[in-house]
């Protein structure tokens, strides 16, 4: 990413976050790596996809998307530790199906926020790996959390799409 130094100033006024959708794609379905703007951080064309395949939606609990991007530094060099989660309330045969399915592959993520921002996190080469932990407690009544965790290592910040 091209240096830039400038003064960072917090947004006055009524400012909306937090992660609003998430979607999912095995790697393997990008048919070319993406093509980024190493300048400025961003992903100006839309990824080219293995014909036949979208995106998979993953429709979480609103209130428990969680994206994190901390940086870190080893010996090996500075890289960012990158996780999404997000939980589920019910888990059913079918979806208990579909999530055993997906926790074979890694993932490339497209994550949107409230203010209509997009990133990708992932590219052809690396994609995030998935951790799916199913609780039942009987508090309250009986409570059933499906936690379903993406997470990978990137030696980049996450990019920006623009869409």
């Amino acid at each position: 990413m091209k240096p830039v130094y400038s003064n960072i100033q917090p947004i006055t006024g009524p400012l909306v976050t937090g992660i609003c959708t998430l979607k999912i794609l095995p790697r393997e379905w990008l048919a070319s790596p993406l093509a980024i703007d190493f300048s400025s951080n961003t992903i100006l064309t839309e990824p080219a996809l293995v014909d036949g395949r979208a995106w998979i939606d993953l429709q979480l609990v609103e209130p428990t998307y969680e994206y994190n991007e901390k940086p870190k530094t080893s010996k090996g060099g500075s890289y960012y530790e990158i996780s999404l989660t997000g939980t589920i309330n019910n888990i059913t045969y079918d979806s208990l199906q579909t999530l055993e399915t997906l926790r074979y592959h890694e993932f490339i993520a497209l994550v949107k926020d409230r203010q209509g921002r997009s990133k990708i996190v992932g590219d052809i080469d690396t994609g995030m790996q998935m951790q799916i932990s199913h609780k039942e407690t009987n508090d309250r009544g009986g409570n059933q959390t499906i936690a379903i965790e993406l997470f990978m290592l990137s030696g980049a910040a996450t990019p920006f799409y623009i869409d």
